[in-house]
């Protein structure tokens, strides 16, 4: 289990510099825990990606993550193409 990471289904929650907060619901993650998760610009943009067209997703900042339920394990993140 070394080499693998848990799968998360996550909530997350952006904001603008306005203050304006946007919560994104059933996202899928794999990380250890939710600090390593919101630093990844991967995972981020996957999130922002499930947001209605017409946003400005380069306005967001990531504040929040929550985990909620845990769905096995899978591979590091080696190359990122082969996880999209």
């Amino acid at each position: 289990m070394k080499n693998k990471l848990p799968i998360w289904m996550s909530d997350w929650t952006f904001e603008t510099k306005k203050g304006y907060r946007y919560v994104i619901k059933d996202v899928i993650v794999k990380g250890m825990s939710s600090e390593d998760i919101i630093n990844n610009e991967m995972l981020v943009s996957r999130a922002l990606g499930k947001l209605r067209k017409g946003t400005k997703k380069y306005n967001l900042k990531a504040v929040n993550v929550k985990l909620k339920t845990q769905h096995g394990y899978g591979p590091k993140y080696e190359d990122e193409k082969m996880f999209q």
